[in-house]
């Protein structure tokens, strides 16, 4: 599993595994309806179907709403990273990083409970589950 450096390299996704992307969304969503956060549901399905989110070009509206940063560098097809494990909550990313033969551990949220093993909840699962896959050497 190690890179040809004898390290293991590992692909983290930001938005639903370092920050808690949903629950941001939905503050920047009640902004971009006009409405109270509380008006929008709070356990969402990938695609926002519960906020009123009807069609992929609802949903890119809204992040570029919400994504004021341009100079980071997103990345479609995350098994082009090349990492040894992937972390992702990404529904469909798992599912292609998967399909390629890659590990990925799922970052559970709600949009991703129809995932199945490997599921980490929190960082301390994520570190046990990188640890058995990728023991350190002694």
């Amino acid at each position: 599993m190690p890179s040809d450096r004898g390290q293991v390299v590992i692909g983290v996704d930001l938005d639903g595994v370092c920050a808690d992307f949903y629950t941001r969304m939905r503050e920047i969503a009640a902004e971009w309806f006009e409405v109270d956060a509380s008006a929008l549901a709070a356990e969402v399905s990938y695609g926002l179907t519960e906020w009123g989110i009807a069609t992929p070009e609802q949903y890119q509206s809204l992040h570029r709403f919400a994504v004021t940063q341009r100079d980071l560098c997103f990345m479609k097809d995350k098994d082009q990273v090349g990492a040894d494990i992937y972390i992702e909550d990404n529904p469909h990313n798992i599912d292609q990083l998967r399909r390629h033969g890659h590990d990925a551990i799922c970052f559970v949220n709600s949009t991703n409970r129809h995932i199945e093993a490997p599921r980490a909840g929190d960082w301390k699962a994520v570190a046990e589950m990188i640890r058995t896959r990728a023991p350190l050497a002694p």
